[in-house]
């Protein structure tokens, strides 16, 4: 699978990458942020209405087999400012 935007490598390895809501990349994102952010502390991101991230930047740390690694969501608050939000990093790519 392919990421939605070309992206910059940041190593031979990885690759950063803008995804498109709605996209399979973007579902794959989604998949990473149940799995590190909520089951731990018993929750679910499939219990929040997610139409927001609709204007909403998602981007994503993709391995050489484009897999979604790692990934943030930016929220724009004013022209001049944004809020990183959502950030999850696969247990197996941390530290």
């Amino acid at each position: 699978m392919k990421a939605d935007k070309p992206g910059f490598g940041v190593s031979d390895s990885l690759r950063f990458a803008l995804m498109d809501y709605g996209s399979d990349a973007y579902k794959q994102t989604l998949a990473l942020r149940e799995r590190v952010l909520r089951q731990p502390l018993g929750l679910s991101l499939w219990d929040e209405n997610l139409t927001e991230e609709s204007r909403q930047l998602h981007f994503g740390l993709l391995n050489t087999e484009s897999r979604p690694v790692a990934c943030l969501v930016v929220v724009s608050l004013t022209g001049q400012e944004v809020k990183i939000r959502q950030m999850a990093v696969d247990p197996d790519y941390q530290g």
